[in-house]
């Protein structure tokens, strides 16, 4: 793949998704969505009819992008120029996607970011009701969903900040429901992620096996054998989001970096930082079958790149 490095903007981005081959980057926000070539930084389409845009992600194949809006709509839209394909209506906010890699199955995060009404997770299957699999009182926030790579089971991960009863961590059996592992874990942060490597190891951030003396806003992350390993592998203390490369390796985030471990058990290799006294880095997110990532940057702006092009710009302001 070409290496390629950009800056593009958005203002106020609040969700971030690469399609999995990293070729096209979708950002939404308070003005709804736009779309962009990745490798080129160009803008491809803009959509503010969707309103604001709390969550996107793109088909395994890459031919459609789910739209999640905090009008409670999740929509299906063939891009750039074609028209929604499906369309389904909930009450509540749609702050979460994700999609199993045979694009057969969606989960979808239901939340509120204003009141207390407490956060649920939904799958929907092709030509099936949508299934309830979760649900948790008291939360609001951010929630973050991932499949593991064969479909069969579900993590998900909320994040609260407010409250000191409502963020959770938990695992469940797609087909059955079943509850595999689940973690509450007071007040965490305000963003977090839930990740799976090609080989199914699951990174956690925030870490939810932070104790007590960690006290509130505990931030980093883990790494676990598989989404029913009881032991981390990996931890790490200070960063807020972590996501796998289709190689295995980690991306972590901080308030002012990007942080790349090659393998599973390595220390930090390289860091990208930002200019101290200047933005914040907010989003994190990963393509899945090509070594691209992108990161919000403050409030008006999104760096997308590949991961050689990132790794030599850090070393060469190091």
């Amino acid at each position: 793949m070409k290496n390629f490095m950009h800056l593009v903007d958005h203002h106020e981005a609040r969700c971030l998704a690469l399609s999995a081959d990293g070729t096209l980057l979708a950002t939404g926000g308070m003005d709804g969505l736009r779309l962009w070539n990745a490798q080129q930084g160009t803008p491809l389409a803009v959509r503010a009819d969707v309103g604001p845009v709390e969550a996107l992600c793109f088909t395994p194949e890459g031919e459609h992008l789910l739209i999640g809006g905090r009008d409670g709509t999740l929509r299906r839209w063939a891009f750039p120029a074609g028209a929604d394909v499906q369309r389904v209506q909930w009450e509540q906010p749609v702050i979460a996607l994700a999609v199993t890699a045979h694009g057969g199955h969606i989960a979808v995060g239901l939340g509120t970011k204003s009141t207390s009404a407490g956060t649920r997770v939904v799958v929907l299957a092709p030509g099936a009701t949508p299934v309830e699999l979760l649900s948790q009182d008291k939360t609001q926030g951010n929630c973050s969903l991932a499949f593991a790579p064969d479909g069969r089971t579900l993590a998900a991960l909320n994040v609260d900040g407010h409250t000191t009863e409502g963020a959770f961590f938990a695992v469940v059996e797609v087909a059955t429901g079943t509850l595999l592992q689940q973690r509450f874990v007071g007040t965490l942060h305000y963003s977090g992620s839930v990740s799976f490597s090609p080989a199914g190891h699951l990174a956690v951030a925030p870490n939810p096996w932070r104790d007590s003396s960690g006290g509130v806003g505990a931030t980093g992350f883990v790494v676990l054998e598989n989404s029913q390993g009881p032991t981390p592998l990996l931890t790490s203390w200070w960063e807020h989001e972590a996501v796998f490369l289709p190689d295995g390796s980690l991306v972590g985030r901080s308030w002012s970096a990007l942080h790349f471990r090659p393998h599973l058990h390595d220390k930090i290799s390289a860091s990208l930082t930002l200019p101290e006294g200047g933005p914040e880095v907010t989003l994190l997110t990963a393509a899945t079958s090509a070594p691209v990532v992108a990161t919000a940057v403050g409030d008006n702006r999104v760096l997308v790149g590949s991961v050689d092009e990132l790794l030599r710009h850090a070393e060469a302001h190091a």
